[in-house]
C-alpha cells in the first residue's frame, strides 16, 4: 500500500529533492535536514510504501545498497565508529530509516566541532534544522566521495526524452483506449532489477493488455488502434527506417525524434499470455494484474504485479544476474501466433492512408511493390 498524499508531505519535509544522495530500486539516501549528528541521512521508500507487505522482494536488494552506501559515507567521510539505524514511523508514516552515524568523541567538520551529546545511549531527536549551508558543505562531500568511489548512473539525453514520450504516451492511450501502457522485454527486466534502462538498451518497449483472446481480433484492435491515434495526429509508424514492416508492433514517435515501441498482449483463447514476438506462457492473472508503478530512472512506469514467474520463464531462475549468453527461449504455439498476427502489405495501405505526408510516400511505395509481387505470382 502507497499513498500519493504521505509521499508528497515526507517529500518536503525532508527536502527529499534538494538533499538526495542517491537512488537503487526503490529507494532513496539522502542527507538528514536536521543534522542529529554529523552526517546523518534517511533511506526512505521512493514509491510511498506503508507497509512492508506491500515491497517486492526485489526491492529489498535496493535498501541494502543505500544503507551500505549510507555506512561507507559515514566511515570513510566523517570518520563515525558506529552507525545507527531507526525506523520509527509514528509522525511521517512512509517506510524510512534514519541513519544515525555515531562517534565517541569530536569531530571537525565545516570549520566547527560536532559533538554526540548522547553517546554511547540512542541518540536525541531534537527539533530544529540545521544550517542550509551547512547542509551544502555536508551534501558536497558526500557528493564528492561518491562520484570517486561509486558508478553512479547519470541519465542520458535519449532517455531522458524517452521516459517524458513515455509518459506523454501513457496519458494519451490510457485517456483515449482506458488502458494503462506497462513496460515489456528489456525494459520491464531493467525496470524491476535496476530501476532503469539496462546497459544495451536503445530504446523502450510497452504494451498493453487486449482483452480479447482471439489473435485476429487483437490484429485488428491493435490496427485501429493505430489509425485511431494517427487520426488524432499522433506519429504512428509500422515501417522502420530501412522501409522493412514491423509486423508486430508499432513505434509512436516524439517530435524530437525519441519514440516507445508499442505492443499489444492478450490472454489467447487456451490461457496463455501471449504477446506476438516470442512471448508464450502461462502466467496467473493475478501476476499480472492489477499493474503496479515503480520509480525508473526518477520516473514511474507500469509494470506487471508480481514480475518474478514471468521473467523465469523468459529469462531463467537467475534472472536477477545479467547473463550475455541469452538467448530467447522458443514457446510451443508462438510460430502459428506470429503468422496469424503479422502486419503485412494490406495493414500499410491502410495505415498509409492516415499518416501523414513524408510516412504516407513511403507506405505507399511499399504498398505498391508488394501488389506488383503478388500479382506476379498470381501470373506465373
Amino acid at each position: 500500500m502507497s499513498d500519493h498524499g504521505y509521499m508528497e508531505d515526507f517529500k518536503r519535509k525532508f527536502k527529499i529533492d534538494d538533499l538526495e544522495i542517491a537512488q537503487s530500486e526503490g529507494w532513496i539516501l539522502s542527507l538528514r535536514p536536521n543534522q542529529i549528528t554529523l552526517g546523518s541521512m534517511v533511506i526512505s521508500s521512493s514509491e510511498g510504501f506503508l507497509n512492508y507487505s506491500s515491497i517486492g522482494e526485489e526491492s529489498y536488494r535496493g535498501f541494502f545498497k543505500m544503507l551500505s552506501m549510507a555506512e561507507e559515507v559515514s566511515d570513510k567521510v566523517f570518520g563515525s565508529k558506529r552507525v545507527n539505524s531507526i525506523s520509527l514511523m509514528m509522525k511521517d508514516p512512509i517506510i524510512h530509516y534514519h541513519i544515525i552515524p555515531r562517534y565517541p568523541s569530536p569531530v571537525q567538520f565545516s570549520g566547527r566541532e560536532w559533538i554526540d551529546e548522547s553517546w554511547p545511549a540512542p541518540p536525541n531527536f531534537k527539533e530544529g534544522e540545521t544550517d542550509s549551508t551547512i547542509l551544502n558543505e555536508i551534501l558536497n562531500a558526500i557528493s564528492a566521495f561518491i562520484g570517486k568511489n561509486h558508478a553512479v548512473k547519470k541519465l542520458k539525453n535519449w532517455m531522458a526524452q524517452t521516459l517524458s514520450h513515455y509518459e506523454y504516451c501513457e496519458k494519451i492511450f490510457y485517456q483515449e483506449f482506458g488502458d494503462h501502457l506497462y513496460a515489456v522485454g528489456g525494459t520491464l527486466l531493467g525496470g524491476i532489477r535496476d530501476r532503469g534502462f539496462i546497459s544495451h538498451d536503445k530504446d523502450m518497449d510497452v504494451a498493453y493488455l487486449s482483452g480479447h483472446r482471439k489473435i485476429k481480433d487483437v490484429k485488428s484492435e491493435f490496427l485501429e488502434r493505430i489509425i485511431h491515434l494517427l487520426d488524432m495526429g499522433e506519429r504512428v509508424t509500422i515501417v522502420d527506417r530501412a522501409g522493412r514492416i514491423q509486423r508486430r508492433h508499432a513505434k509512436w514517435w516524439a517530435r524530437d525524434g525519441s519514440y516507445v515501441d508499442l505492443f499489444p498482449a492478450c490472454y489467447d483463447e487456451s490461457g496463455f499470455y501471449s504477446r506476438p514476438t516470442f512471448v508464450r506462457i502461462a502466467l496467473p492473472k493475478e501476476d499480472l494484474l492489477p499493474l503496479r508503478q515503480v520509480q525508473f530512472e526518477g520516473s514511474s512506469i507500469y509494470v506487471p504485479q508480481n514480475t518474478t514467474r514471468k521473467f523465469q520463464a523468459l529469462f531463467g531462475d537467475n534472472w536477477e544476474h545479467p547473463d550475455p549468453s541469452w538467448t530467447k527461449p522458443v514457446f510451443e504455439g508462438v510460430e502459428e501466433m506470429r503468422k496469424a498476427f503479422a502486419f503485412g502489405w494490406k495493414e500499410v495501405k491502410r495505415v498509409a492512408m492516415h499518416s501523414r505526408y513524408a510516412d504516407r510516400i513511403v507506405l505507399e511505395k511499399i504498398s505498391k511493390k508488394a501488389e506488383e509481387r503478388i500479382q506476379s505470382n498470381q501470373i506465373k
